[in-house]
């Protein structure tokens, strides 16, 4: 697949996302939750905690859930 071949398919892909509200709702709720999901808070208290268990330190478990704002 040549590289104009390739910008033509993306730049199709990119108009009727921006045209289909339904579809664009869709992808933007799903990109929000993989994105919670990867670098969240969740996410991040386990990255941070895995490392402090790599360090021989214990961590308890979280009693109350992770809140960044208020």
């Amino acid at each position: 697949v040549s590289q104009s071949r390739y910008a033509e398919q993306f730049a199709n892909a990119v108009s009727m996302l921006y045209q289909d509200e339904v579809l664009w709702n869709t992808i933007s709720k799903n990109g929000i939750n993989f994105a919670n999901k990867t670098w969240g808070p969740q996410a991040s208290w386990n990255n941070f905690s895995e490392i402090l268990h790599s360090l021989g330190l214990n961590v308890p478990e979280k009693t109350r859930p992770i809140q960044l704002y208020k």
